[in-house]
């Protein structure tokens, strides 16, 4: 098993940006930094694209679940792939209105760290166990010097506060972003997903070494610096829920308090809580890897075999009939025990747009893949109803009684009938 941590590649999806959030990246960086403290090394940490969540089908991965906006539509959708253990850790949710198979999800990896208030209260309200973390940022290291020259940055402050903004900070500011344009850089490839990458970490290193004051709006500009020991005003248009843990650390000002600001404002010292946030995260991860790592490992050598063909006769035996050629066919499947599920399941995936019209066994009860089953007795009826159905005869025991009723019905084997019955399933 390995550690994962996200790659933006977001391909396709890509496409829609009108610039790349250096603030998404940022949070990778932490998650690298912990990584480095527990002694993870590169070789055992993969790159996962957020657009590849669902399909992924590499070596099972223990995936802190950071900086990707977790819902049921879009990149963040769930369920992921099966061979991504989730980590909620300090996860973002952009939704909570779950339908009930994404709630069952999430409670196979309870408990659910939520990034803020929004995430955690939603899910609490599907009786879900949740608890509040933060974001990961907050435990960047404290810088280990302050710089000499004076350096404010302004970091994607709202226009309309601009001129709010006494002079004596302007003369010191250089305005940024973290939206950086794309500039033939889309991310939609590895290369370019590595330089925003490294982009990120260039800016974190620049507030470290440079600034004296961060006036912004921006979370993962306010969060991270904070937690660098930089003095810090967050001042915003309206106050996201994203925010709901961050005031923990910071007043967060709007229009209404602009006027109670501090312009020298002293920074924040939280190293002991952060150290503990910094355990936290870490025994976490920890674990999560120990609960899932020795299962997966045990699945991933049988998985990583090569594989022989499974359902090999019924393959030979539908590829050689007329059904091939057909494509569309409607079948009725006599026999619902397991040798009928695996002919099912061969049908489904070689002939996806045949169709199931009927289910026929003597014993099993109840519904076979969405129909009642039925007993053989009402075969003359089917038939009469769906004459050119191709009848599936799957169960190996009931193999005489099936053939003795084709006989009474004239129906011929290889045209109106196969048999697929095997004594070992």
């Amino acid at each position: 098993m390995k550690f994962g941590k996200l790659l933006r590649n977001y391909g396709d999806y890509a496409e829609r940006l009108v610039g790349f959030n250096i603030g998404d990246p940022m949070q990778d960086y932490a998650l690298d930094l912990l990584y480095q403290r527990m002694g993870i090394s590169d070789d055992q940490i993969v790159e996962i694209r957020p657009s590849d969540m669902q399909t992924y089908d590499g070596e099972y991965v223990l995936m802190p679940m950071l900086g990707i906006a977790i819902s049921d539509v879009g990149m963040g959708a769930m369920p992921f792939s099966s061979h991504i253990i989730p980590l909620f850790l300090s996860s973002h949710f952009i939704k909570t209105s779950f339908n009930p198979e994404i709630i069952n999800y999430l409670r196979n990896f309870q408990p659910i760290g939520c990034r803020d208030e929004f995430g955690l209260n939603g899910l609490r309200n599907h009786g879900l166990l949740c608890n509040l973390t933060g974001c990961i940022t907050a435990t960047f290291p404290k810088r280990k010097q302050d710089p000499l020259i004076e350096k404010v940055f302004l970091v994607d402050i709202p226009s309309s506060l601009k001129d709010k903004i006494p002079a004596h900070v302007l003369d010191k500011a250089e305005e940024i972003t973290h939206l950086l344009p794309l500039s033939g850089r889309t991310p939609n490839n590895d290369k370019n997903a590595h330089y925003y990458y490294k982009k990120a970490i260039e800016q974190i290193d620049r507030y470290k070494n440079e600034a004296t004051l961060v006036v912004s709006s921006r979370l993962h500009a306010i969060a991270p610096c904070v937690a660098m020991g930089i003095p810090v005003i967050a001042l915003t248009e309206n106050i996201s829920e994203r925010f709901g843990w961050l005031d923990r650390y910071v007043k967060i000002y709007t229009p209404e308090t602009f006027g109670e600001i501090n312009w020298t404002p002293e920074p924040i010292d939280y190293e002991d809580e952060k150290e503990c946030l910094a355990q936290f995260f870490m025994s976490e991860i920890n674990s999560a890897f120990k609960k899932w790592s020795d299962r997966c490992d045990v699945s991933w050598y049988y998985e990583s075999r090569d594989k022989s063909l499974y359902g090999s006769r019924y393959i030979h035996i539908l590829k050689n009939s007329k059904c091939a050629n057909q494509k569309d066919f409607d079948f009725i499947i006599w026999g619902c025990g397991l040798i009928g599920e695996t002919t099912f399941q061969v049908i489904n995936q070689y002939f996806p747009k045949a169709t199931l019209l009927a289910a026929i066994d003597r014993y099993v009860d109840g519904e076979f893949h969405g129909k009642q089953i039925m007993r053989p007795e009402a075969l003359d009826m089917i038939i009469e109803k769906y004459p050119e159905a191709m009848i599936m005869l799957t169960s190996y025991s009931g193999k005489e009684d099936g053939y003795s009723k084709m006989n009474l019905l004239g129906k011929e084997e290889g045209i109106n009938f196969l048999y697929f019955g095997t004594q070992n399933g």
